[in-house]
């Protein structure tokens, strides 16, 4: 879709800077540290959203960012505005039927930018059966959102006939035997999941695996105890789906390829 190359162009008209295109993803970068102070903060404290924007300002994948221009940059920023959205709802500190629409353009701009947001598409059905208040409306508002932002990628393809549709399908039906990628179970484990973490935080293969290790017996502990708030189940859940999409998925599985988890 052409949601990237909007915020490029804006950015350029508003600059005239032949640089523009880069420098405007460095400004999105700096932005999504800010979201994700303020996406802490909402979440439990200062001292939390202190702590996730720090990690964003300094792990690699987020500087990798701010330093190069790619489509998949900005579907971080659109990623965490949707979580921001979804726990402004479930914990009713803003209880306009506006965020829900909020949520849906968000939503709808991150697919856009990418396919690998799709899986954020889980997000309105949380709207549906968790608001505390117009379940119905806020679902519809947020399908009506993503509508919105898929307006210039449905007008391309009514007049190309149907480009964008037609590979979509060829590759969902073909694309699997392009590109051999080896997979099971002890690769998955073993290989990708520490290479992500290594990759994302920018420490060494060793410290990954303590991380991994410490994060799980963590999650394990606070679900045992039952110290965990409808909040923090929900997006537990949507970090399970995408972990067992991500085994089963046949293609290649890069790091730029997971910004929206």
């Amino acid at each position: 879709g052409p949601w990237y190359f909007y915020h490029l162009i804006l950015f350029y008209a508003l600059t005239h800077l032949a640089a523009g295109v880069w420098i405007v993803n460095g400004i999105l970068s700096v932005v999504t540290v800010l979201v994700l102070y303020y996406l802490g903060k909402e979440i439990q404290d200062e001292k939390l959203g202190l702590i996730m924007a720090f990690l964003a300002a300094i792990t690699p994948a987020q500087n990798a960012i701010a330093s190069s221009s790619s489509n998949p940059n900005i579907v971080v920023l659109y990623s965490a505005l949707t979580f921001l959205g979804l726990i402004k709802i479930l914990r009713q500190k803003h209880t306009s039927l506006l965020w829900a629409g909020v949520i849906g353009i968000c939503i709808g701009i991150a697919i856009n930018a990418h396919y690998q947001a799709l899986l954020l598409l889980i997000i309105p059905w949380y709207l549906l059966f968790f608001s505390p208040d117009q379940k119905v409306k806020r679902f519809l508002g947020s399908l009506l959102g993503i509508f919105l932002t898929f307006l210039p990628l449905l007008f391309f393809n009514l007049t190309n006939h149907w480009h964008t549709l037609r590979n979509f399908i060829y590759y969902s039906l073909h694309g699997r035997g392009l590109i051999y990628v080896p997979n099971s179970w002890t690769i998955y484990l073993r290989d990708f999941w520490p290479e992500v973490v290594k990759e994302f935080f920018g420490v060494p293969l060793p410290l990954a695996l303590v991380i991994i290790l410490f994060v799980g017996l963590t999650i394990a502990y606070l679900v045992i105890t039952r110290k965990v708030s409808k909040t923090f189940l929900l997006c537990l859940f949507f970090f399970l789906i995408s972990f067992l999409y991500l085994r089963y998925y046949w293609g290649e599985r890069h790091t730029v390829y997971l910004y929206y988890l």
